[in-house]
């Protein structure tokens, strides 16, 4: 029923003998998608017959269908056609067959279509959703909590920082396998209600609906937890602790655990590359201990990046199975995508 962990990169991976990388596709879809890529082949295709001559003019009859494939498809089924037309100077009628043909396989040509990085990278692609296919098709179906609710507080972020955006936009995301359409309200606890109004009640928020959903509610002081009468009716919550406090995971705790309404807790702790080893076992026994009446979920990273989720593999370790001082490495190599660690901690608010 509980669980935490910590996401390392690729770097951190090879130091401690990880194997095996698991991209945010796996959290995002239970059964992943086609091969999915920005290259696509624009195919057009052109009648090979010109239609009878109408009002003694010629007019050229040019048909185009653009069609989208994925990259690889070098073959299909072209159908025939019949088609017929009738003059406005004569009284009967005549008929004409027409038939849609291609230049080649694909119309144009496709010698040297890719650099070799980019053959080597699709051909990564492929092997990477090979490999994930395989692995979502032998494992167990994914189970949901329950008592989700559907009213969702977030706390300690900054309106006037993205991040407090993208953890909505992922909470009221539609097509979400594990929250599609759970929340009916999404409650923002900020320090100043008139600043989170003004960054957070966007264009994008009126388009997607989420400005139906969005309530604000204030700290009583800069920082501060939302209170338990701010957290009555509500039934999920999602905190983010920056700079790697952990000394503020047991605030939460405490809040959460006299909070009757509150029955599920994700915590993203970020900024924590300095954190040792032994302090994330004691904050897990810590979590143990306290979490009596709700669920919980901790997920801690190093100092967050601007890199787009989904580019760089990454493994998560749980805490219990941390074996080093310095679990995040040192110098460049500790940090981790802030889009990712968003991803992750709201789509493991909804799995048991």
């Amino acid at each position: 029923d509980h669980r935490s962990g910590i996401c390392q990169n690729s770097a951190q991976l090879a130091k401690v003998n990880q194997n095996k990388f698991f991209f945010s596709a796996l959290l995002r879809n239970p059964l992943p998608l086609p091969l999915q890529s920005n290259h696509y082949f624009i195919k057009i295709y052109y009648y090979k017959k010109i239609q009878q001559l109408l009002s003694s003019k010629m007019k050229l009859g040019l048909a185009a269908f653009l069609t989208l494939l994925p990259v690889g498809v070098t073959s299909f089924h072209l159908p025939t056609y019949s088609t017929s037309s009738t003059t406005s100077s004569r009284s009967s009628s005549s008929s004409s067959s027409t038939q849609l043909y291609q230049f080649g396989t694909l119309g144009f040509d496709t010698a040297n279509l890719y650099s070799r990085s980019e053959e080597e990278q699709i051909k990564s692609r492929n092997e990477i959703m090979s490999y994930l296919s395989k692995l979502a098709s032998s494992s167990p179906p994914v189970v949901l909590r329950q008592h989700l609710g559907n009213t969702v507080v977030i706390s300690g972020f900054n309106p006037e920082e993205p991040a407090s955006q993208e953890i909505l936009a992922f909470l009221n995301n539609e097509f979400s396998p594990h929250l599609s359409n759970t929340f009916s309200k999404i409650v923002a606890h900020v320090d100043d209600v008139k600043m989170g109004k003004k960054r957070l009640i966007s264009r994008s928020a009126r388009y997607t609906g989420l400005l139906d959903k969005l309530d604000f509610s204030q700290s009583e002081s800069s920082g501060a937890l939302p209170t338990l009468a701010q957290l009555e009716g509500v039934s999920s919550w999602v905190a983010h602790v920056d700079g790697g406090a952990l000394s503020k995971v047991e605030e939460i705790m405490a809040v959460a655990e006299q909070a009757e309404s509150v029955k599920n807790v994700a915590i993203l702790v970020s900024g924590a590359q300095n954190v040792k080893g032994e302090e994330l076992k004691q904050v897990e026994d810590m979590m143990k201990s306290k979490a009596t009446t709700f669920q919980y979920t901790l997920v801690v990273v190093p100092e967050w990046n601007d890199e787009p989720e989904a580019i760089t593999a990454f493994g998560i370790v749980n805490v219990t199975d941390v074996v080093d001082e310095t679990p995040f490495g040192e110098g460049a190599a500790a940090s981790f995508s802030r889009e990712e660690s968003l991803r992750i901690i709201t789509e493991a608010l909804a799995i048991d």
